[in-house]
């Protein structure tokens, strides 16, 4: 989206200034896009494709001298009229190398802007670079990192040193991290520390969806206010085609633990994978209803082709035809040769599901999204027994007491059980329940709709403490 008017302004600058340096850079810039937007368009003088920490000061030497870049790996540049791209190097930055951020002369322009009292500025941060779980499974829809995956952090006392830093100069609490997925180590050497500082910041974070609830609640503890977990399926099948190495059992309990630590939860349904048929979503579909209490995600969405991605670097998974996505053409006015090195969408052809199985998908999402506002589903501890207190958008209000071995069942499925686990479970904390029982008592409680069934898992719904919900402002 910053690709026009980057290159708006750069045409504007070099028209008014020629002697300027035009250099772009940036993740639209990696790998052939960086070549096919440099030599496309002749007002930018150089573009660095790839991480730029070690690039752009050898070109700044160049500049500097008056010599031609050659050796500045991944580097564009025009030899005449003839653009050259360098080799890329597969060098990444080192953590110690990734720099803190410099926000001085912005707070400059923030304090003497016209529009000040209308802007809520936050302080933007970074910890990591790359995905841990990328290196290992590349999730098969995912473009991210493009040629530089792997996954470099900052050690967690650095981390914290300099937000801690740049919290007091700018007088800011509102601190958003750009990692693609959160240092799993931030858990032992940098939330603790956010923790003991007392400072009351409001954090946002990308993190995988598989955290435990303890994760969460230090998430939570911290002043982490808005994660974005990456839980894309609510169906154990189509989360493996996606290799997201999780289960929709334990996306569905994410979804409960950001309620219970006041998590703001960001995430879409992702549809249209090779491989996924209407019968992987029949179950998910049905149970919809029964989440409407959860955070919904921001609905339900067909994949796109995105280079870098498994999808699009192997054609034989599914996605053989492939174009620039149309929108483009209404945006460059070059050929489509040109667009196919320089974009990062691409228009294919439909996969997986479609038809009455994908307008059912959408319907019962967007129900989800046009009910969660008026939903609870809250558990109490009332002694030994355990209380849930139904108050759920198309059910009516009910509280079901559960007793003796059955409010310990409940307790046990919070963190998700097969029945045999259950029952075993059950065994050890001394409760005589006999299977068939068992068995029965796990499908009255799924009807009412009570906990979600992921093959053969089953998980609790009900939260504890009633989230606190802002109501959201029309249009």
């Amino acid at each position: 989206m910053q690709n026009v008017p980057s290159l708006a302004l750069a045409r504007e600058l070099k028209r008014r200034r020629p002697e300027l340096t035009v250099v772009l850079g940036g993740s639209n810039c990696d790998g052939p896009m960086g070549s096919a937007l440099h030599r496309n368009h002749p007002f930018v003088d150089h573009v660095v494709r790839g991480e730029a920490e070690y690039a752009f000061p050898a070109l700044l030497h160049h500049l500097a001298a008056g010599t031609d870049p050659v050796d500045v790996p991944g580097l564009c540049w025009w030899d005449g009229t003839v653009s050259r791209a360098n080799e890329e190097s597969r060098r990444t930055v080192a953590p110690a190398d990734i720099p803190s951020p410099d926000y001085d002369q912005w707070q400059c322009a923030l304090d003497v802007s016209p529009v000040r009292e209308y802007i809520h500025p936050k302080l933007v941060v970074e910890g990591a670079r790359g995905c841990w779980w990328g290196e290992k499974h590349h999730c098969t829809f995912c473009g991210l990192n493009g040629t530089a995956m792997a996954f470099r952090a900052k050690p967690g006392e650095r981390l914290w040193t300099e937000i801690d830093r740049l919290v007091r100069r700018h007088r800011l609490l509102d601190v958003v991290t750009v990692d693609n997925i959160i240092d799993m180590a931030y858990f032992r050497d940098f939330l603790p520390r956010v923790v003991d500082s007392g400072w009351d910041l409001r954090l946002h974070y990308e993190v995988k969806s598989n955290l435990t609830a303890d994760q969460l609640r230090l998430l939570g503890d911290s002043g982490t206010v808005h994660i974005q977990p990456g839980i894309e399926s609510l169906g154990s099948r189509v989360l493996d085609l996606m290799d997201k190495g999780v289960t929709g059992a334990r996306n569905v309990r994410t979804l409960r633990e950001c309620e219970n630590h006041a998590l703001t939860c960001s995430w879409n349904l992702l549809y249209g994978f090779p491989g996924e048929t209407a019968d992987d979503y029949t179950p998910v579909i049905d149970q919809l209803p029964a989440l409407v209490h959860l955070q919904p995600p921001s609905g339900a969405h067909r994949i796109q082709l995105e280079r870098f991605s498994p999808h699009f670097t192997d054609p034989g998974r599914g996605f053989g035809k492939r174009r620039p996505a149309e929108m483009y053409q209404h945006v460059y006015d070059l050929p489509e040769g040109e667009l196919a090195d320089m974009v990062y969408l691409f228009d294919s052809e439909p996969a997986g599901l479609g038809g009455p199985a994908e307008r059912r998908l959408r319907e019962a999402v967007a129900a989800w999204r046009a009910g969660h506002a008026r939903s609870r589903l809250l558990f109490e501890e009332d002694g030994a027994d355990l209380l849930v207190h139904e108050r759920r958008y198309g059910r009516p209000p009910a509280t079901h007491r559960f007793t003796g071995w059955r409010a310990a069942a409940l307790r046990h499925l919070e963190d998700g059980r097969t029945v045999p686990a259950l029952h075993r479970l059950l065994t050890e904390d001394g409760h005589a329940v006999a299977p068939p029982d068992l068995h029965t008592w796990v499908g009255r409680v799924r009807r009412l709709g009570l906990v979600f069934r992921d093959g053969a898992t089953y998980v609790a719904l009900p939260t504890r403490g009633e989230p606190v919900r802002l109501p959201e402002r029309a249009g």
